[in-house]
């Protein structure tokens, strides 16, 4: 029988800092998970 359980973790404290225009990335049109690598078939 199980009574009680603790977990330790960190607790971060950010600060958020709210922006007009996001500045260009690395990945510029190719969008959302884009990293320019291709990937090849295993035959």
């Amino acid at each position: 029988m199980k009574i009680a359980q603790m977990v330790i973790a960190p607790v971060l404290r950010v600060e958020i800092q709210e922006v007009q225009q996001l500045s260009d990335t690395k990945r510029s049109d190719n969008g959302f998970g884009s990293t320019g690598l291709t990937s090849t078939k295993l035959n």
